[in-house]
């Protein structure tokens, strides 16, 4: 198929620095015991994705580093080939996620701290903002309440740096049934909303 491997062979296995490169030019470079990656390891894709870590009988197992081609890097111990544990991504924009990872993303409690001073704190369900959960922007304005699939879904709370306060129900991140919104000046709207705008008695 292409493949080459290169490297000392102990007893017609190889053992010690190899190397092998594959016919589409990727290539894995680091401590080979037993015929298997087994130490500290370097991949590299042809698409540009570099992984760096640990290895165990060929199989990711330890502290790695996983870059990949649109400049986001993903560190944390790896598990059989995945990410699990306490794992911090950061993208291009120095934006960075960082808590509990499981199976390769996000499953449990979590942080993000976007570029542009958004803060997200709560948790996540395979990668995705779920259960109760605080956004809160560059501003001081924040929203808090029931996230589901990444979008708030359920009772939710916003509060504005003017003193605007909204309460009420929101379906796939937009207010949606019956809310009670109070404006700085002490007037108090209360009833359904349909889409973000009241609409109903």
């Amino acid at each position: 198929d292409g493949t080459v491997i290169e490297g000392p062979m102990v007893d017609g296995v190889f053992c010690g620095k190899c190397k092998k490169t594959f016919k589409d030019g990727s290539y894995f470079e680091g401590m080979y015991e037993n015929g298997a990656g087994n130490g500290e390891m370097l991949y590299v894709d042809v698409d540009g994705t570099r992984i760096e870590g640990t290895q165990k009988d060929g199989k990711w197992n330890g502290p790695c580093r996983k870059e990949m081609p649109d400049g986001t890097i993903i560190e944390g111990p790896m598990v059989d080939g995945v990410f699990c544990g306490n794992v911090k991504r950061t993208l291009k924009d120095g934006s960075y996620s960082e808590g509990w990872w499981e199976n390769d993303a996000g499953n449990g409690l979590m942080v993000f701290v976007g570029s542009d001073g958004t803060r997200m704190e709560g948790s996540q369900k395979d990668g995705k903002w779920s259960g109760k959960c605080k956004k809160t922007f560059k501003d001081g304005s924040y929203f808090e309440g029931m996230y589901e699939n990444g979008a708030g879904n359920g009772e939710m709370l916003y509060v504005d740096v003017d003193g605007t306060r909204i309460e009420g129900t929101r379906k796939d991140g937009k207010w949606n049934g019956p809310c009670r919104k109070e404006m700085p000046d002490g007037t108090v709207i209360e009833g359904p909303m349909v889409d973000g705008v009241f609409c109903g008695k």
